[in-house]
């Protein structure tokens, strides 16, 4: 430990301790640090080039020698397990998520959970306040990001490219991020592929599979409605399939889990609409609980037709598609589908819409009695408003004509040059006869003048 971190060490501890304290939970230097997950000992082993393992847990900061293995084991029942430290500096392992509040994430494990699927995630994230990691959680959770393209040269687009080497492309290495903990994933090797589908929506893995797609009667199978896997209807269908990257850990079982393929859940007659596929409807069945982090990150479009050779009688039919994800941006809930309004029942029953049911009509928007509360809400929240704005020229000048009609009713914001003027009669004033607007400075040539006029 350096004399920095020995000195505010003991002020942490002894003199000024939590909550007086700034609290700080989470690893030092994160990204270098390294998780091994062994699966036999039922542990995971943390190491940092530097010789130290570096975690704080409310402020206070526990030290350990790298490799540090915590002696804990995680149970020998088939699960999911989450290990964070407690209160004392001890490593703890749970099969509930950790409390934000009262722990500081260490790693997560799946153990023979599916069968025969083991793996670790990492979760040594940096110094921050338990408050902002929760919500970065909650809202933005893993995204890509740079790398993770289709290797040049692995794979072949459109005619003549129905043959298993043109079909089976590899990836260059990706940087992902779980929030601020980055991980770098080295390249897929053309070849062998970790795939996942869905029956009845659980996942199914298949590990060093020779194609990135299931194959059935020597044709590419797509995985229907992400129930089960079917035929490709007729000659000349697409479907596709996503590349889905893992911030694992860095044993050679998690490993082979760092990149998924999985198969796509509906087909289509024209490459357009494969194309616009958005996989944020699609089924993920039990995978966000198999997998607390992951990110898709390609598409790529699959064109089936019985006279193509291959083993899927397929082939790529254009350039793959880089797809922008992250948990916000991701709103098909795991295992949740989207349902089609005009098919539920019950929605003429009163009262079924309570505070949002509205007609328009001809001569404007009629409110019902059940959602007068809600209309008003939003026409008080999001007023209409008009916008004067004028870009000076000639020379300097303070007093601005609008043209739009006004009276002391009114709310005016004003700004030059996107800098708001916030107080009225000190930056700025107002004329309600003549409409006009007048500056406390001067608005020199070439500024920006802009005055909103909200509508109520």
């Amino acid at each position: 430990m350096g004399l920095f971190h020995k000195i505010f060490d003991a002020v942490a501890r002894k003199t000024l301790a939590y909550p007086f304290f700034p609290r700080l939970d989470g690893f030092e230097d994160p990204k270098g640090i390294n998780e091994s997950y062994d699966y036999t000992q039922r542990k995971i082993t943390f190491t940092h080039a530097s010789g130290e393992v570096a975690i704080w847990h409310k402020g206070l900061r526990y030290s350990f020698a790298s490799p540090y293995t915590p002696t804990q084991q995680h149970s020998a029942t088939s699960g999911r397990y989450y290990l964070y430290l407690v209160d004392g500096g001890t490593p703890t392992w749970n099969a509930s998520p950790w409390d934000w509040e009262l722990h500081t994430p260490m790693g997560y494990v799946t153990y023979n959970d599916p069968t025969g699927i083991y793996f670790g995630i990492r979760e040594c994230h940096g110094l921050q306040d338990w408050e902002t990691t929760k919500e970065l959680h909650e809202k933005m959770g893993t995204y890509k990001r740079s790398g993770g393209l289709l290797t040049a040269g692995t794979y072949a687009t459109g005619a003549g490219g129905d043959t298993d080497l043109n079909v089976t492309p590899g990836t260059d290495q990706v940087t992902i991020a779980d929030e601020d903990l980055p991980s770098v994933n080295g390249d897929w090797v053309q070849g062998s592929y970790t795939r996942v589908h869905f029956i009845s929506s659980l996942a199914v893995f298949t590990t060093s599979s020779a194609l990135p797609f299931p194959v059935n009667a020597g044709a590419i199978q797509y995985n229907s409605g992400g129930t089960s896997l079917a035929a490709m209807p007729a000659n000349n269908t697409y479907v596709n399939v996503y590349v889905i990257y893992v911030p694992v850990m860095s044993d050679t079982e998690s490993q082979k889990y760092r990149t998924l393929w999985m198969i796509g859940q509906s087909t289509y007659t024209s490459l357009a609409t494969a194309q616009a596929e958005d996989p944020r409807g699609m089924n993920f069945g039990d995978l966000g609980n198999i997998f607390t982090e992951f990110v898709p990150a390609v598409q790529i479009t699959y064109r089936y037709n019985n006279t193509y050779g291959g083993s899927g009688k397929t082939r790529i039919e254009a350039a793959p598609i880089n797809i922008t994800w992250s948990k916000a941006y991701y709103v098909g809930a795991t295992g949740i589908t989207p349902s089609t309004h005009n098919n539920l029942s019950g929605r003429t029953d009163p009262d079924c819409h309570p505070g949002t049911s509205v007609s328009l009509t001809a001569s404007g928007t009629q409110i019902y009695t059940d959602a007068g509360n809600a209309i008003q809400h939003l026409y008080d929240k999001y007023p209409g408003f008009q916008d004067y704005v004028e870009t000076v020229s000639g020379s300097a000048k303070t007093v601005f004509s609008t043209g739009i009609d006004f009276d002391a009713a009114h709310k005016i914001d004003v700004s030059i040059d996107g800098r708001d003027q916030p107080i009225e009669n000190t930056n700025w004033s107002r004329d309600n006869s003549a409409n006009t607007i007048t500056t406390a400075e001067p608005v020199n040539v070439g500024s920006v003048f802009k005055a909103r006029v909200y509508t109520k």
